[in-house]
């Protein structure tokens, strides 16, 4: 199952923390509370931010009006949302209580995270499969609840002649244990019964599934009866003696209405899925791209770290002909181990920084970033390649540039794409005297804009291919040494952080552009 997004609401703080760490490894999300006022405020910010939660587990020793109200309002936001109730102790009264809260799996405490994690897994696959079975039928299927025999026969053989798939029990406690067997797509239930009213069993049944079609059926009709039954969001209100002409339709109307809504509900959801989908792809698509560039700079970065290399052969072997001849200074010992020092702590860095650009980085990790740190990590990983083939290249940085809300390593890899096609430019064959690469960032105080411009001098774009050089696979370089995304996925990462990206030909040069608003 793709990463899952896990609500906790739980008062003890070690069992959170422990619930937590445990999905750390799976990567999954998780939100957690202490009590439901802060539950309440987070999942109202998770919803404004237009995110949704496949789970959510909760404490029965906060069990209350006020834990009902908040399970309620989540399956309402959340339809598709996965409970899981967690207890100190499951006895058949509490596992009653359980139902009432909608509860989909239960376990007692303390657990095995393995087991609870099975039990989520298996929460949210139920809420996914009834989204499915709600709309597989014709014809809907109905759990009629009622502790008088006679009008429970009456309503059963009319509905049965229509040809409904009908059950039918004589108390809440049968009915929860039903819907939680069987999907209903709508429930008649009697307002008063022996032992408990229809409107606790329609709470109940709301907190199992918001969607649920409920129909109150009463021989005492009045005001508040009815107040009440709007109030729990109850489609239809019917009098004892029923009529069986009404019943049908009342039935055929609710049916149609909520089969269009889950119909709904299943679209978006697969939207939703196709979406992530795509997301997940170009996620890969940015990061083979970023891999492939480092095989592009490989020998750049060999470079880099030969240097180093080099010069900390040297100190140990002059080290060792002064040790064998017995001529070591040790006034000289400690500059000679600094400057080790120094050649060893560059190489880690180049190292390090590799390590941490071809990392995968969460998506949502929009971190306020340093554009002038990211040119000049770009620059570090391959800027004697420049030099090696000749080719100047002039840098101004803007002293204090304000930062920009990115993701540092996509933002470097953007620099690397441009850069890099600035380089092979120059490698067209064209007989230019001197190799420009020029790398400028500075402020558009009046509009608001930081702006990045790399330009070179190696003939300018041709005209014929200025409209194409964004699109994906197209590419001017010989077989086998471009893919043709550099361009495009630059764009798309640039236009994911609210920047542009122009391209002026001012020949024999290419300006590439990349404006970013800031505050």
């Amino acid at each position: 199952m793709a990463n899952k997004k896990i609500f906790i609401l739980n008062d003890e703080q070690t069992l959170r923390e422990m619930i937590e760490n445990s999905y750390l490894i799976s990567e999954d999300t998780v939100y957690s509370a202490a009590d439901v006022k802060s539950a309440w405020d987070l999942v109202s910010k998770i919803n404004n931010n237009n995110e949704t939660l496949d789970a959510a587990l909760f404490d029965m020793s906060l069990s209350g009006s006020e834990l009902a109200e908040f399970l309620l309002y989540l399956r309402n936001i959340f339809p598709s949302i996965g409970f899981v109730c967690l207890s100190s102790y499951l006895s058949e009264d509490i596992i009653d209580r359980v139902r009432l809260l909608g509860a989909n799996e239960y376990i007692s405490k303390p657990f095995d995270p393995d087991d609870l994690h099975k039990l989520v897994e298996n929460a949210i696959k139920k809420k996914e499969n009834d989204i499915n079975e709600k709309i597989s039928l014709d014809q809907p299927r109905i759990l009629i609840v009622d502790d008088d025999e006679v009008v429970k026969d009456v309503l059963s053989n009319t509905l049965l002649i229509e040809q409904y798939e009908v059950d039918s029990v004589s108390s809440v406690h049968e009915a929860l244990k039903k819907f939680e067997q069987n999907y209903y797509h709508i429930v008649i239930t009697d307002l008063m019964m022996a032992n408990i009213n229809g409107m606790e069993l329609t709470s109940a049944l709301r907190l199992m599934d918001a969607d649920t079609v409920i129909i109150i059926i009463t021989g005492y009709p009045n005001i508040e009866s009815t107040r009440e039954a709007l109030k729990h969001n109850v489609q239809d209100y019917l009098t004892k003696p029923v009529d069986p002409e009404d019943l049908i339709r009342v039935i055929k109307n609710a049916w149609e209405k909520q089969r269009l809504k889950w119909l709904t509900q299943r679209q978006k959801k697969e939207l939703e899925n196709a979406f992530n989908e795509i997301k997940e792809a170009q996620k890969q698509v940015i990061h083979s791209a970023k891999m492939a560039a480092i095989g592009d700079l490989s020998a750049g970065i060999a470079h880099e770290l030969n240097q180093p290399l080099h010069g900390l052969r040297i100190i140990i072997s002059s080290l060792k002909r002064d040790i064998n001849k017995n001529r070591l200074d040790l006034d000289m010992l400690p500059a000679d181990l600094d400057e080790a020092e120094g050649y060893i702590a560059r190489m880690a860095n180049i190292i390090d920084h590799l390590r941490i650009y071809t990392r995968f980085p969460d998506q949502n990790e929009l971190l306020f970033t340093d554009v002038n740190k990211a040119i000049q990590n770009a620059l570090n990983l391959f800027g004697s390649q420049l030099n090696n083939k000749n080719i100047r290249l002039e840098i101004s940085l803007y002293d204090n540039l304000p930062k920009i809300k990115a993701i540092p390593q996509e933002l470097e890899q953007v620099f690397i794409n441009l850069i890099t096609n600035a380089r092979d430019a120059f490698e067209s064959g064209k007989d230019i005297d001197e190799k420009n690469i020029e790398i400028k960032t500075f402020v558009q105080e009046s509009e608001n804009n930081i702006v990045i411009s790399i330009t070179d001098n190696a003939g300018g774009v041709p005209e014929e291919i200025r409209d194409k050089i964004f699109n994906p696979f197209f590419t001017t370089k010989s077989s086998g040494k471009g893919t043709g995304l550099g361009l495009s996925i630059a764009s798309k990462i640039i236009e994911r952080f609210g920047g542009e990206f122009e391209l002026i030909v001012n020949a024999p040069k290419s300006i590439f552009l990349i404006i970013f608003p800031y505050n």
